[in-house]
């Protein structure tokens, strides 16, 4: 990321930019995918999913898998699995604990870091959260 205050929904990371603006600084930008792309809040399903693509020259590795940290809202979650082919990082996380940062429906940035051959990543997408009935 270039411009961090151009990514959408930035203003809901304050307090957080300047540890966010830290973790960016000397980061290689990678792209992620959050899946579902639209998150339903009164989902019942287990896991949430991110993928991580490397940037060029760069594949992850198994101890890169212990360093993944997805943020929502400026809120670090753990990853509670990680399986790595390559260039490509999939990372789960509980449903539960991601329903509880997104807290309203809207359009979300979530940002997923960690390590990709040892040097730090960086990568946002955008995520449309809803609530049915709301």
């Amino acid at each position: 990321i270039d411009v961090v205050a151009d990514v959408p929904g930035w203003d809901n990371f304050t307090p957080f930019k300047q540890q966010i603006q830290l973790v960016r600084t000397g980061s290689v930008a990678a792209r992620i995918k959050f899946i579902p792309r639209t998150y339903n809040l009164k989902s019942e399903g287990q896991w949430v999913s991110v993928d991580a693509f490397a940037p060029a020259g760069y594949s992850f590795t198994e101890d890169d898998a212990a360093n993944i940290r997805l943020l929502i809202a400026g809120q670090p979650l753990a990853a509670a699995e990680c399986k790595v082919q390559g260039d490509k990082l999939m990372a789960k996380f509980v449903a539960a604990s991601v329903a509880e940062l997104f807290a309203e429906p809207g359009q979300h940035t979530v940002i997923l870091t960690g390590t990709v051959d040892g040097a730090l990543f960086f990568g946002y997408d955008s995520v449309r959260v809803i609530s049915p009935g709301k």
